[in-house]
């Protein structure tokens, strides 16, 4: 999709012209207007609305957006709100005990060998929209047993509702839980699960 917008700007409707609004009025006199427009976004340049990387810092999901930072490639399109994903973000203390499994105390100990393990795991926990359609994965989506590519090449999830409602996503590499579902971002959602699908430590 073209961007046909260099910048985005709110508008203040008494600037408008006449024909680009209209003026409804209710029984109590109260006017709403209602503007005929959009704000194209799909380039990534615009700031009409919050990146990923801006959500994931106001929840607090600071240590997995590092992971997606060991990435490269996704630590740049989530700052870009035309970015288009489900990110399955584990809390920051399901990312310390992924830290911890791999044998360090934390982020700031890790060896490369493990960087490479948290990043192909932050891979994991990217759902891209349906190649298709472009439709994005939201939590009523994931509840009958379908299976998911994620941004990890040739690896996806199976999501599932387990017994107690609870939105199930399972990968070779173990499985998670929703926490709390669809949080709104610019072009995507973002589910908080409860743990890091990480590739098992050889010994």
């Amino acid at each position: 999709m073209l961007c046909l917008l260099q910048n985005c700007r709110l508008i203040n409707p008494n600037t408008l012209h006449p024909r680009l609004f209209y003026k409804i009025y209710t029984y109590i006199d109260i006017y709403i207007y209602i503007f005929i427009g959009y704000c194209e976004i799909s380039c990534g340049r615009c700031s009409c609305c919050a990146p990923f990387s801006n959500v994931l810092k106001d929840k607090g999901l600071n240590l997995f957006k590092w992971m997606l930072d060991l990435t490269g490639e996704y630590g740049n399109l989530i700052q870009k709100p035309g970015f288009m994903a489900t990110l399955l973000a584990p809390s920051d203390d399901a990312v310390r005990d992924a830290i911890k499994k791999l044998g360090f105390e934390s982020s700031s100990d890790v060896d490369e060998g493990a960087k490479k393990k948290l990043a192909d795991a932050a891979k994991r926990h990217i759902l891209p929209p349906v190649s298709d359609s472009k439709a994005l994965w939201s939590a009523p989506f994931m509840t009958g047993n379908v299976w998911i590519p994620s941004a990890l090449s040739g690896h996806g999830v199976s999501a599932s509702m387990d017994s107690d409602g609870r939105v199930k996503l399972s990968s070779d590499h173990g499985s998670v839980h929703v926490v709390t579902k669809d949080i709104d971002v610019c072009k995507g959602f973002i589910e908080i699960v409860d743990g890091v699908m990480l590739e098992k430590p050889t010994n």
